[in-house]
Order: C-alpha cells, then structure tokens, then sequence
C-alpha cells in the first residue's frame, strides 16, 4: 500500500510544516488583500484549501486584519450558511438570509474599525449554485460589502465558480481577482 509511505496528504490542508511551493499566491493576495478580492479557482485535490488555510492563519498573526474562515464544502442553500456561520463564527443572526448576514457583517466591520475583515469561504461551488437559482442575493450581499469596503473575501471553487467568474450576467464577473491553482499538468484553467 503505497499511501502509507506516500509524502502527499489527500484530506484535508496540508500541515504547516509540509506547507511550501505556494509563495507567490500567498505573497499576492497577501499584500494586495486591502485593495482587491480574489477566487482561487482550480480542481479537485490540488491545494486551494491548503492555500486558504495558511491565509487564514497569517491574517490570524496580523493586527489589521480580522479573518473569518468557512468550509462550505457542505454548504447547499442560504439555510446552510447561515446556520454555519452562527455556529463556527458563533455569530447570531435575525434569519437566514443573505440581507441578515449582509447586516451583521456590516456590524462586525463597524466594530473592528481599524481591522479590515477578511471572509474566507472554501468550497463555494454548491452554495453559488443555489445562489444562481434566487437572483443571486448572497453574492451580491457580499459585493455590496466589499464595494462598501467593509469587508474582502476570498473564495475556493471548482467549475461553478470559474463559469460565474467568466459570465458577464454575474453578479461575480470583475468582482475578484482570479489566482489559477495549477497543482497538476491536469488541473483545468
């Protein structure tokens, strides 16, 4: 069985100290975060969560910067992320809506004057699915507080999110940057 000797770790982040080879991603939307969104798109077991781990853990260090990470991964509909959203962020909100998460966003930015908040949502694939079906209303919350300048976000997806990125329908197009997580030879663009 060659997964037992095998370097390569298949669930789940890497750990800090197997983490390299990814210094100019993170050195990108590192100093740049202040100014601009981002979509780190690529396929499947490539590394994006990895990515958006050791994001969460160099902001975590940063006196500026208030990060608020999610995995989405089961993440299917607006009941979904507002119940994950009160439960890993322990965050209250009136109902789950993108207009009640819009709210207590703008509220925590309020209160963390002087702290740019940081939302890192992995997986999103599923959840801007939903979102496509109902006029997109949770992204374009998360536009308006960005464009407010609230808040930032990063995003982790697959082919829904690259699709979204390119759709001049979108309430996603020329809204992030877009980091191509090329792991493989193999990984989509």
């Amino acid at each position: 069985d060659l997964t037992v000797v095998s370097p390569y770790v298949t669930s789940g982040p890497v750990p800090e100290n197997m983490f390299f080879g990814r210094d100019y991603e993170l050195k990108t939307i590192s100093r740049t975060i202040k100014d601009s969104n981002y979509a780190i798109v690529g396929g499947r077991k490539i590394g994006k969560t990895s990515i958006l781990t050791k994001l969460h853990r160099s902001f975590k260090d940063s006196t500026d910067i208030y990060p608020l990470y999610l995995d989405c991964q089961a993440v299917q509909d607006y009941s979904d992320f507002c119940d994950a959203v009160e439960t890993v962020w322990k965050l209250h909100l009136e109902d789950s809506t993108p207009e009640s998460f819009m709210r207590i966003i703008a509220h925590i930015a309020q209160e963390r004057a002087g702290q740019l908040v940081v939302i890192l949502l992995d997986e999103v694939d599923a959840l801007l699915k939903h979102d496509t079906t109902n006029q997109e209303r949770l992204f374009k919350a998360f536009r308006a507080l960005a464009q407010e300048s609230n808040c930032r976000f990063i995003f982790c997806g697959e082919r829904v999110l690259h699709a979204r990125l390119h759709d001049p329908g979108s309430a996603f197009f020329n809204f992030c940057n877009i980091v191509l997580n090329h792991g493989n030879p193999a990984s989509f663009s």
